[in-house]
């Protein structure tokens, strides 16, 4: 885990909102790891009956005595160092804050239950080991020389009473190595749960910022609730918009729809005119050809449409020639029959 200097803010200042969230999610992480020296020193306690290396055990003991001591420290000192940010008051911190370090409490208290049990799985094997330097000795004696006795002293008492002055000293050296391990346990707990009763006082600094926070949160809400009022009426502009769109476009389409009928009829009926004018300027009479109004068609000659011409005769530009006749012009205006 990085350090809680390595924020990137100075004290007093947070810049990634999430900081603090992160931090507590990553010390759960390790808070469950250090399950695994409840299981290490549970191992250890059902080896001292069984094992006859004591140094071996003495040795792994300290070895747990010595990483478990720097682990808890460092939580409980990251810990503490969370409670002391402004931001750890806020109602999104202080529930996470608060659910670690109740966890690590319980981890801390399991561990040292462990702990006492591996003592007694000691102080029980000591008894033994008092008897193989010491075979006469009673129960009372046994209980009396064990239960507060320094190794040096309870074996001292032991050798001066037994001719196995050998094994007794190989045994010393290994309950001298065991107890001091477990000396260094002890005191490493003790200096722990001073450190973690610290914690659980530690009152978080800088109240006027906790406040100012707080009430920087209140105007966030007081905003976001401004917005949505916006944005509700922002909606409904919007469908009102939409519908207005949707009027004009069907009001379009209605007028385009008129000017097309109206030109239709008009066009249709221009035609409908055109045919009767044309009709109007023709005349039929029985027995003779179709003649226009400015046109005339005489029997036995050919017609052409813009002048008229008879057989054998020059043209004329305003009259037909008819041999032996003298032209009249003939101009109709209407439909006329003869019977």
């Amino acid at each position: 885990m990085s350090s809680l200097a390595q924020n990137g803010s100075a004290p007093g200042e947070q810049a990634d909102p999430n900081f603090i969230l992160n931090s507590c999610r990553d010390i759960d992480y390790r808070i469950e790891a250090t399950s695994s020296f409840i299981t290490r020193l549970q191992t250890l306690r059902n080896r001292v009956g069984s094992e006859l290396d004591q140094g071996t055990i003495a040795r792994d003991l300290a070895n747990i005595a010595s990483e478990s001591s720097v682990s808890f420290k460092s939580l409980i000192n990251e810990i503490s160092s969370l409670k002391r940010m402004p931001e750890s008051g806020s109602p999104r911190n202080q529930p996470q804050i608060g659910r670690v370090q109740r966890k690590l409490k319980g981890q801390m208290e399991q561990y040292k239950a462990k702990e006492m049990e591996f003592e007694h799985a000691v102080r029980d094997q000591m008894r033994r080991e008092y008897r193989i330097v010491n075979a006469e000795a009673t129960e009372e004696e046994v209980n009396a020389a064990v239960p507060n006795a320094e190794p040096q002293q309870m074996f001292q008492q032991a050798l001066m009473t037994s001719n196995r002055q050998g094994q007794a000293n190989t045994t010393l050296n290994a309950v001298r190595q065991r107890n001091e391990a477990i000396k260094k346990i002890e005191r490493d707990i003790i200096e722990i749960a001073e450190l973690f009763s610290e914690m659980e006082n530690l009152v978080v600094q800088q109240e006027a910022a906790v406040v100012n926070i707080e009430m920087k949160g209140e105007e966030v809400v007081e905003n976001m609730d401004k917005g949505v009022q916006q944005m509700d009426t922002a909606i409904v502009s919007a469908r009102s918009r939409n519908r207005k769109k949707w009027y004009c476009l069907g009001l379009v389409v209605i007028i385009v729809a008129i000017i097309a009928i109206v030109l239709a009829v008009h066009f249709t009926s221009n035609k409908s005119d055109d045919s009767n004018k044309t009709a109007a300027k023709r005349a039929v009479i029985p027995g003779t050809d179709f003649t226009t109004s400015d046109r005339l068609v005489i029997p036995g000659a050919s017609f052409v449409e813009s002048r008229m011409v008879v057989a054998g005769k020059d043209w004329s530009e305003e009259k037909a020639v008819v041999p032996g006749a003298d032209f009249t012009p003939v101009v109709r205006k209407w439909k006329k029959f003869i019977a």
